[in-house]
This record gives C-alpha cells, sequence and structure tokens, in this order.
C-alpha cells in the first residue's frame, strides 16, 4: 500500500522503499538552506555550531558545516550536546572569549535552543542564533527567542494565495487551538494530492503506486500549500521548499521564498 508521509523529515525514509512517498524536504536540505542563508544573505564568514548529538543534531550539522564550508565559510567550532537542558556553558565560555565568531547554529530542538538561548544571553553573546525546524514554536519563549533564524517546509505566515485559504479555513474549523504547523498543513497537501491520484488511477494498489510515482514526471507536479510537489525515484520531493524565518513579536516572520504559488487545493 502506498503511505505518503507529511512530516518524516529523516534521510532514512530516502531508502523505506518503492511504496513510501513524503512531501516534505529531508532534514539534510534544512542544514544546507541554513548554510545558504548566512553566506549569500546574511554575509556570515565564522560561526560555530552546537548539535544535538542524535541523528537528527548530526545531519543538520554534517549538512550545515559542508555547504558553508564549500560557499567559503569558516566554522570555529563544532560541539555536541546531550539532554532536554544541557549544560553548554563551556562552549558558551569559548564563545564569548572568540570576538570572530559571527553567529552560532543550534541543530537541536527548541526545548534545547531555549536553554541555549538563557546561557547564551547570560554570558552576553548577541550574535544570530539560528537552527533548523527543530526549533518550531520557539517563538513562543517571547523576548527570548527575538531575532532566532530557523527553517521550516511550512510557516503559515506565508503570503500565499493558497496558503491564505487554508489557514482561514484551519481557523474555522479549529477555532482557539492556534495556527496550523507544518505537519497540519503538509497532511492537508498530501490528502489533496491521494484524491487527484485516485480519481486517475482508481483504487487499485499498484495503480496508485505508479501514478504516486509519475507526479512531477509523468504527471505535472502538485500544486500544494506547502509548494510544488514533484517525487524522485525514490519518492522524495527534492525540489520542495525549504522557508527561512525569524522570530519577531512572538511571531515568525518569512525571510525568504515570499513569490505568490499557484492556488493549489481549495479548502
Amino acid at each position: 500500500m502506498a503511505a505518503i508521509s507529511p512530516s518524516s523529515s529523516s534521510p532514512a525514509v530516502s531508502s523505506a522503499g518503492d511504496h513510501t512517498f513524503r512531501v516534505c524536504p529531508s532534514d539534510l536540505a534544512h542544514g544546507a538552506a541554513l548554510a545558504e542563508w548566512v553566506r549569500e544573505t546574511l554575509n556570515l564568514e565564522r560561526g560555530a555550531v552546537l548539535y544535538l548529538n542524535d541523528q537528527y543534531g548530526r545531519g543538520i550539522r554534517q549538512t550545515f558545516v559542508e555547504h558553508f564550508t564549500r560557499l567559503g565559510g569558516r566554522r570555529e567550532s563544532v560541539d555536541p550536546y546531550l539532554g532536554d537542558r544541557p549544560d553548554v556553558g563551556p562552549y558558551l565560555d569559548r564563545m564569548a572569549r572568540n570576538k570572530s565568531i559571527q553567529f552560532l547554529v543550534v541543530a537541536g530542538n527548541r526545548g534545547e535552543g531555549e536553554e541555549v538561548l538563557r546561557q547564551a544571553r547570560r554570558r552576553g553573546i548577541a550574535v544570530p542564533i539560528l537552527g533548523g525546524d527543530g526549533l518550531e514554536g520557539i517563538e513562543e519563549a517571547g523576548a527570548l527567542a527575538e531575532g532566532v533564524y530557523l527553517t521550516s517546509a511550512y510557516f503559515p505566515t506565508l503570503p500565499t494565495g493558497a496558503n491564505r485559504k487554508f489557514v482561514e479555513a484551519y481557523r474555522r474549523k479549529y477555532p482557539g487551538v492556534g495556527m496550523p504547523n507544518q505537519p497540519a498543513a503538509a497532511t492537508y497537501d498530501a490528502i489533496y494530492l491521494l484524491s487527484q491520484v485516485i480519481a486517475r488511477a482508481g483504487t487499485d494498489r499498484q495503480a496508485v503506486r505508479r501514478t504516486l510515482a509519475g507526479v512531477g514526471s509523468e504527471t505535472p507536479p502538485f500544486e500544494g500549500v506547502t509548494g510544488v510537489v514533484a517525487f524522485d525515484a525514490l519518492g522524495d520531493v527534492p525540489a520542495q521548499n525549504v522557508y527561512i524565518g525569524r522570530v519577531h513579536a512572538g511571531a515568525v516572520e518569512v525571510e525568504n521564498g515570499t513569490t505568490d504559488m499557484a492556488q493549489g487545493p481549495q479548502p
């Protein structure tokens, strides 16, 4: 049976088999997007990386460092941490003494990111702090997170026609639960994509799988809320968007990818 994941971003999904598809980028794409943003938009050359020592953190660290170095950047330090409330004080003390460091990447999750922010602010470290989609929701930390950059395959503030209609419909359907996140938007896209595939292929399982596999090659790409879905031979979406957001006044403002997409499925 064909399976479409909205948010399974592990690189291992690429080798899960012919019946597995996803409509979100791999974790590896987030590290590369951060590196390009730091070098080409922020024009920063020297930085430090703190990473959660698990598959997710190591993946973000690896691709960020590889792409950042390829773009001419220098990483002054790359250090691991463990736990939900890591003590990264020694790393930050060293960073505070190294006046050449221009930014800090935190390759981990929101809770650890907030702890790193608290420890960094206490030391007067005021350089830009960036992270991957593991930092989702960090804007809820208020002033602590002001100015933090993070990646995501989706932000509810994307200024596109398709997203505005989706967010309006979501808030009518689920009042009081807040804005939709990436899994919500990508699930919406996956359902509408599957409905289009079944309309073309019928309900035979192998026909559904073959038609899904041809989206973006044998048939046009699917225009969704999160972006354009076009599957490669592994069921991945290598051209899917990775957005950069910046926390400002308790919300995430989209910094890139702001051109309007096609209207996509109607709510």
